[in-house]
């Protein structure tokens, strides 16, 4: 008969291997033994980097970086079994589908992912397509022609600005001339407002 000793001495838990980009691979049966887990079902997808989570009855999620993942084949079923006995190393305990491995989206030109550090860098870059959405906006949503017309030579000037004043008071020009169509411009608003202290 096969041994598995750790079906004696280790109640499994339920845990989930996450790859490094968030998404989760698989839920299995986990054996945890202090510095490994045991993990019987072949057909698990589990590399070097992913991580492994288990719950904790806090609630909350203990989380290990899957650090060698090594398939152990016992053909003859004269030993344990083919089973994964995979390495880890802690990496500490989160509120519930938090820290650990993250699920990162980044939007928009000269992006920037700062994990547990302060930005202390400028964006000095101004993105043609910024204009181009504003003056997308204007042109579909103002549909009096002269009104229309007036905002987009404001765009104009605000986009040919050479230094902060005229860029600021380009800036006012334009607000001051929507102050009827603010919403057609708020979205524009955070990044025009950055252009302004840079």
């Amino acid at each position: 008969m096969l041994m598995k000793p750790w079906e004696h001495l280790i109640e499994p838990d339920q845990i989930d291997v996450v790859a490094p980009d968030g998404t989760v691979r698989c839920r299995v049966a986990g054996y945890y033994g202090g510095d490994s887990f045991t993990i019987d079902d072949l057909t698990v997808d589990i590399q070097a980097g992913d991580e492994i989570r288990r719950l904790l009855p806090t609630g909350k999620e203990e989380a290990f970086q899957v650090v060698d993942p090594r398939f152990l084949k016992d053909e003859r079923g004269q030993f344990f079994g083919s089973h994964y006995q995979v390495k880890v190393s802690r990496k500490g305990v989160f509120p519930k589908h938090s820290g650990g491995n993250y699920n990162i989206s980044l939007h928009g030109a000269n992006a920037r992912v700062n994990i547990r550090s302060t930005d202390n860098s400028t964006n000095t870059a101004i993105a043609d397509s910024l204009f181009t959405g504003i003056r997308h906006a204007v042109e579909n949503g103002i549909s009096d022609q002269a009104q229309r017309a007036h905002l987009l030579g404001q765009i104009e000037e605000l986009e040919k600005a050479k230094d902060r004043g005229s860029f600021a008071k380009a800036y006012q020009a334009l607000i001051a001339s929507a102050a009827d169509h603010m919403t057609i411009l708020t979205p524009f608003l955070p990044a025009l407002t950055q252009m302004l202290t840079q």
